[in-house]
């Protein structure tokens, strides 16, 4: 994982973020600014066709002295000034009806625009964590993934990239809303660009800090709303045994007041700048008339102050989003920096082509002196490992809590990649390209079952989209399992519903549908995990009893601490503080270990 978004600027940040994008939304944003500069150069035509227009109204006759007139003047037809109010009128509504067309249509493919960038870095963000290793994935915090991927995203999206496209949409347009400004009076039109400019900067300058505070306190606490929802949902069970409902709602509460507080902080200050704009925009525009009437003519003051009220009236808004989208940029950085590190998590696991795989397992897997420690761990987990299964035969695990059973049996089935040759698949190391292959061969069994909420058949074939399940598999695997009578007596057997994690299952059935789903993978190698631990002895018995019964070649490695489960195994390991200390049969190991 890449450690180095805190120390890329905003603009690196940024160019990264577009980097992940598909080549289609570069196309998008093209058409978006041309659009831009066309709805720009409307905007300067409506502000300018303002003086004609209000000229033509109050004296029509003054249109025919201005040459440059002249060409549209025969364009259009026009004789006399009676023709000329009508023609300018409905010429000037056309103009505004246009322009504002084309802003409507801005404004629409933006939104658009924005809304499909937040899913393709939802989708982003979620490939690239189920991508990690399963080393990253035990030291990623999974609320800080959910948050990002559900709230994160959208904040990156309304906070960051929205309000970039909003200030460079602004600033076009805001070029020829002032350039006929300067165009009609540069004076007046500088002072009072400048005057705006400086209130919205002043403004920005002062709340800037506050602003990266409230980003930290959105970024932080947004972690902490998704945290309290999983681990109250998660561990729904022993919060109503224990009666911890109101802890686990107040954190919710806690962190859901603070980030509407900062939320609402966040929008109180972009509001600010803008009533006292509107202020001084309606004292400048009646300065500026009283002023003008005293040197000018008051039929030439009214077409100029008619356009600069039009002009200001798009200019304030522009300024604003301007100022809007800066604050929302600094109050939303410090989250670009979380989504800027998920977008460019280091993705080293691949998808495997199980049909054409090239390791395949016929021999034995071999161990030599393998050594495994965890990235935080100052101590190894495992430690000078070295023994051989053979194909088709059934090997035991045994060993206290916390001695390395689940470490080695992760390394044994590719998820975690010791360094150096410790572990040969038929003499063919087992490393990190090669790991998604070899795993093409093995079925997992844990104690714990992931089971979705889908139907039962669903969760036999599981990750296989229902179109392709194979229905006769799934009930072999089924028999094989002995779950298929207690599905058969279900309502809608097959298509019944298991309920979220399983929860309409007892805890044997949903164990039996975990080896079911093993069966169903067809794998060479099947690991039981504490697998039957849930299972009374008769099932239990009957469980690994059918698997003796499977035709071919299954090799099987039993982790397990009810050791009548390990009877039938070839061969028993005993492991102690991440060694092997005994090697041999059940009679040898397990036996002598109770006599």
């Amino acid at each position: 994982m890449k450690n180095d978004t805190h120390q890329k600027t905003f603009f690196q940040m940024y160019i990264s973020l577009w980097k992940v994008l598909p080549k289609n939304r570069r196309h998008e944003l093209l058409v978006i600014i041309f659009v831009t500069i066309i709805t720009s150069f409307t905007e300067f035509l409506s502000i300018g066709a303002v003086i004609p227009f209000l000229a033509a109204l109050m004296n029509p006759e003054v249109i025919f002295e201005h040459d440059f007139l002249q060409p549209f003047l025969v364009l259009l037809s026009i004789k006399s000034p009676e023709d000329v109010v009508p023609v300018f009128t409905f010429g000037f509504i056309a103009i505004t009806i246009f322009s504002n067309g084309l802003r409507f249509y801005l404004v629409r493919k933006s939104i658009k625009f924005n809304l499909n960038i937040g899913g393709d870095l939802g989708v982003k963000i979620y490939k690239n964590t189920l991508y990690q290793t399963y080393e990253e994935h035990t030291l990623l915090n999974s609320s800080l993934v959910i948050s990002g991927i559900v709230e994160k995203v959208n904040s990156v999206v309304s906070n960051i990239f929205s309000p970039v496209l909003t200030i460079f949409t602004s600033l076009v347009m805001l070029i020829g809303v002032v350039s006929i400004m300067i165009y009609v009076n540069a004076a007046i039109s500088i002072a009072v660009l400048l005057g705006f400019s400086t209130i919205y900067f002043l403004t920005l300058s002062i709340n800037k800090k506050r602003l990266v505070g409230l980003g930290i306190v959105l970024d932080r606490e947004k972690i902490l709303l998704v945290k309290s929802l999983q681990e109250g949902f998660g561990g729904i069970r022993e919060v109503i045994i224990d009666g911890t409902q109101d802890i686990y709602s107040g954190i919710f509460h806690s962190a859901d007041l603070k980030i509407r507080g900062a939320q609402a902080q966040v929008d109180i200050i972009a509001t600010i700048p803008k009533f006292i704009v509107e202020t001084t925009a309606i004292s400048l525009i009646v300065l500026v008339s009283y002023y003008m009437q005293f040197g000018e003519n008051f039929q030439e003051i009214v077409p100029i102050m008619g356009m600069f009220a039009i002009s200001g009236q798009r200019l304030m808004p522009l300024l604003q989003q301007i100022y809007v989208s800066i604050a929302s940029i600094k109050s939303g950085n410090e989250i670009f920096k979380s989504i800027d590190k998920l977008l460019n998590l280091n993705v080293v696991a691949r998808n495997a082509n199980c049909k054409n795989n090239s390791v395949e397992f016929n021999n034995e897997i071999s161990l030599n002196n393998l050594s495994y420690g965890y990235k935080n761990s100052k101590v190894p987990t495992l430690r000078d490992i070295t023994f051989k299964i053979k194909k088709g035969s059934k090997v035991g695990i045994i060993g206290a809590t916390g001695c390395g059973k689940s470490t080695l049996i992760d390394v044994i089935m590719g998820l975690l990649i010791p360094k150096g040759d410790k572990i040969k698949i038929d003499g063919m190391e087992l490393s990190v390209e090669n790991s998604s292959l070899w795993r093409c061969n093995v079925a997992h069994v844990p104690q714990s079952i992931y089971l979705s909420d889908s139907t039962i058949s669903e969760n036999i074939a599981f990750g296989i989209p229902k179109c392709k399940i194979d229905f006769n598999l799934v009930k072999k695997s089924a028999e094989m399992a002995f779950i298929d009578q207690t599905i058969e007596s279900m309502d809608g057997k097959y298509d019944a519903i298991v309920g979220e994690r399983g929860v309409r299952l007892s805890g044997g059935q949903r164990q039996r549908i975990g080896i079911a789903r093993a069966l169903y993978k067809k794998a060479n190698l099947i690991v039981l995990d504490e697998a039957t631990s849930a299972l009374d002895l008769k099932t239990e018995a009957e469980v690994i009893g059918s698997f003796n019964k499977i035709k071919g070649d299954i090799t099987m490695i039993i982790v397990a601490h009810r050791l009548s489960t390990l009877k039938n195994c070839d061969v028993i390991i005993e492991l102690s503080e991440g060694r092997v200390i005994k090697v041999g049969s059940y009679e040898e190991v397990v036996l002598k270990h109770e006599t």
